[in-house]
């Protein structure tokens, strides 16, 4: 890292290298939801037992910052960051329904960019869903969740799904005379 990034504390380019996506394949594309705190009382639902969710970035306050301390636990797999500058605060946060439930009900006391900036959800070194700019952008979901998961997920949060193939390798068609 040069002097400038070290000054101004950047995150360097190989530690925001980790898990992501692979965009190779076809993912679920998400409407962004508009209450966090439904987001992830809904979240709950979604998702397999054992996974983790990350948090990064934020502004959090002491009820906040002292429930992300206490449930987080040491990183299971590094999460490609979106934040370089400045150093994000991150959090690995077991996804169980206790966890999330607990947070929904702290994070409605709170701007959504205050809880994270970016969230994400991982299992086994592989990411399950991706939220980069979150409360911004759509929501990208591993196609390893089932359509029926998250067709009740969206009914449930009255949101939009797609299956998104931007940046899919279509195959070739055969030429037709």
């Amino acid at each position: 890292m040069g002097l400038i990034g070290k000054l101004f504390n950047t995150v360097p380019e190989k530690e925001r290298e980790g898990i992501t996506l692979d965009f190779r394949s076809p993912q679920w594309k998400v409407s962004s939801p508009k209450i966090f705190s439904s987001f992830l009382r809904a979240l709950a639902e979604l998702i397999p037992p054992n996974a983790i969710v990350y948090i990064e970035g934020g502004s959090p306050r002491k009820e906040l910052q002292a429930f992300l301390e206490e449930k987080s636990v040491h990183e299971v797999s590094h999460v490609a960051m979106g934040t370089i500058w400045p150093r994000p605060k991150m959090f690995h946060v077991p996804a169980t329904s206790e966890n999330l439930f607990e947070l929904a009900d702290i994070s409605e006391h709170y701007a959504e960019p205050e809880v994270a900036i970016h969230f994400h959800v991982y299992k086994n070194n592989q990411v399950l869903l991706q939220w980069y700019d979150a409360f911004a952008d759509p929501i990208y979901v591993s196609k390893e969740i089932s359509e029926d998961k998250i067709k009740a997920f969206c009914e449930k949060l009255e949101l939009q799904y797609e299956t998104d193939t931007e940046g899919v390798e279509q195959p070739e068609q055969p030429y037709k005379n």
